[in-house]
């Protein structure tokens, strides 16, 4: 594994980096030189096999000071062991990792289509309108007019670190009723203790203790996102920040494209069919609907770029894939000189951009295969959604998504109780007992879904056979 600080520096002459000073950092900023270098590393790091023992070596040789740290190490141990024999060496490479995005974008859009045949509610399929509406609504009703819905969508993307989303939008909820009642200056008897009550609630839906400091640090305007040194956190703010904001007519917008090219990729509809332009935002780029958006690259993006086994589970419950994009690999190697324009622009910052450049080459592909482009031969297939539903994907299938499994386990159960009862109904008149199964539907443990014959034909015949 690279040692910390070994990162080169351009040769003299070569042309800078670009340095944005209102969005993330993103591919096209990057010199050709740095960019070089990059894709150099992604190698690297696909080299999961051979870098797992110089990865737990480190992880052995760290010496926590407190219990908690020490049972940390101990399962982060065992965590790297029981992934050992299935992870393997793979060349990482922004075609590989943008083909990973297709392949879990089309899984997503064959379970989706499959779920809704069992009556399987998933709720919003297009997650940053759902939560970033949710987010919206939080505000109103809980934020009583003393916070910009900027500044709230920060405070919610702060304590998102190690969190669920559910948990995320509660904590947001009890924070601003206490922070609220601080800004606006309540009195009264029980209003600190009410204020306190809020503050605990929020904090057992928090994460952590810092996410929840660092939340009420961005309403009390003490902190805010750096562009660079928090890039995942960056673009997380901004897709939320454009879905609360975004039109009915943008959402509309939204929400007709990925259902164009859903339906030609489950053979629905032939591609390039031209639809109608009924919220008059067909031709729009603009915010939500920006093929070329950032795109939050969090550890499951990670796992899909790593190409390891996302569907593995060993020991059950530690995914493969997701095991190793955990681990952080060779990204902690500090601030090193590959971008010399920022101080702040570490390698870290650097993947994220290659993962965002991944998702938009994919997004710019499936918009191609699918016909979905404007008069200039342009994909208008958003970023934003080709990074949700392989996120959403990939989530379920390492079982995470704990409302989806509820939901999958409620139809489970209306399944076995109809199972159950046309067995009794053929055994009283002589009939043999139904024995249809399911298993070609994922279900709350990640079974693998089997793709209808024709679905697998229109992804070959669309340039997607993956």
């Amino acid at each position: 594994m690279p040692a910390k600080k070994s990162l080169p520096s351009p040769p003299e002459g070569s042309p800078p980096n670009q340095v944005p000073t209102d969005r993330g950092l993103q591919w096209g900023d990057l010199s050709e030189w740095t960019a070089g270098e990059v894709e150099g590393k992604l190698h690297e790091i696909g080299q999961v096999a051979t870098n797992l023992p110089g990865i737990r070596a480190k992880v052995v040789a760290g010496n926590p000071n407190t219990e908690k740290g020490v049972h940390k190490k101990e399962q982060a141990i065992a965590r790297l062991d029981r992934v050992k024999p299935y992870v393997q060496d793979v060349d990482m490479t922004l075609d590989s990792m943008m083909a990973g995005r297709i392949k879990h974008f089309m899984g997503g859009v064959v379970q989706n289509a499959a779920d809704k045949e069992r009556g399987i509610d998933t709720g919003d399929p297009h997650w940053y309108l759902g939560h970033g509406s949710d987010i919206a609504n939080i505000v109103k009703e809980h934020g009583r007019g003393a916070f910009p819905l900027e500044t709230a969508v920060n405070a919610s993307v702060v304590m998102s670190q190690g969190n669920e989303p559910p948990s995320e939008k509660k904590a947001l909820e009890h924070l601003l009723d206490s922070e609220a009642s601080r800004a606006l200056g309540d009195e009264g008897p029980g209003v600190a203790l009410q204020q306190s009550r809020s503050r605990q609630a929020a904090a057992s839906h928090s994460g952590t203790e810092r996410n929840l400091n660092n939340a009420t640090g961005v309403l009390r305007g003490e902190r805010g996102i750096d562009l660079f040194t928090s890039p995942k956190f960056e673009a997380y703010r901004s897709g939320i920040q454009d879905a609360a904001a975004a039109t009915e007519g943008q959402k509309g917008e939204y929400r007709q494209r990925v259902g164009h090219v859903s339906d030609v990729l489950l053979g629905k509809q032939i591609a390039g069919q031209e639809y109608l332009d009924l919220t008059g935002y067909k031709d729009s780029k603009a915010g939500i609907l920006d093929p070329h958006h950032n795109t939050a690259e969090d550890s499951w993006m990670s796992a899909i770029s790593m190409g390891q086994d996302i569907e593995g589970t060993v020991g059950g419950h530690t995914n493969v894939a997701k095991a190793m994009a955990d681990t952080d690999n060779i990204l902690k190697q500090g601030k090193g000189n590959m971008f010399p324009e920022h101080p702040d622009v570490s390698f870290r910052t650097l993947y994220h951009a290659a993962n965002n450049e991944a998702t938009i080459r994919a997004s710019d592909m499936i918009g191609q295969a699918t016909g979905l482009v404007n008069e200039a031969g342009e994909s208008m297939m958003p970023s934003m959604a080709v990074q949700e539903g392989p996120w959403m994907q990939v989530r379920r299938i390492g079982n995470k998504d704990s409302d989806y499994n509820a939901e999958v386990r409620r139809v489970e159960g209306i399944e076995k109780a109809e199972a159950s009862r046309q067995t009794q109904v053929d055994r009283r008149l002589g009939g043999k007992p139904w024995t249809e199964t399911r298993t070609e539907h994922r279900g709350a443990q990640g079974q693998q879904l089997k793709r209808p014959k024709q679905v697998t034909e229109t992804f070959q015949q669309l340039g997607l056979g993956l």
